[in-house]
């Protein structure tokens, strides 16, 4: 994780090292922080299924998410700004701060739209108008 926060790897040794944290996250004995980290990964890497069974797990959109308050630690922007502020909406929504989750989800869209990232587009305009 430390190279991909680091933003010391690149193309297919990228997506190798997401689709590790994705396994390791959606197994059924995933920690809160394995949970997470997967449900990033699967955010970067545009795996709808995935995605949708972690944040599930998260329960995010039924409440405040099991996401920690303060975003938890740096790396988990796995070296993408997108996913940095994706990470600090998922904070913002388990703080109840419905605004700020907005003003970050808002953030990511922007960003998932312009790195041609359809999948966090359409995830993060959903998190908007769920909390909207």
């Amino acid at each position: 994780m430390a190279d991909l926060a680091d933003g010391d790897l690149d193309g297919a040794a990228r997506r190798i090292a997401l689709h590790q944290l994705l396994a390791t996250g959606s197994s059924p004995q995933a920690t809160t922080a394995q949970l997470s980290l997967g449900l990033l990964a699967a955010l970067a890497l545009g795996a709808e299924r995935e995605h949708t069974q972690l944040a599930a797990r998260l329960g995010i959109g039924s409440g405040p998410p099991r996401w920690p308050t303060d975003g938890g630690p740096p790396s988990w922007s796995l070296g993408d700004p997108m996913l940095a502020n994706a990470t600090r909406a998922l904070a913002a929504e388990a703080r109840a701060e419905r605004a700020e989750a907005v003003r970050w989800w808002r953030q990511v869209a922007a960003q998932a739209r312009l790195g041609g990232a359809g999948f966090a587009a359409g995830v993060a305009a959903a998190a908007i108008q769920r909390l909207s």
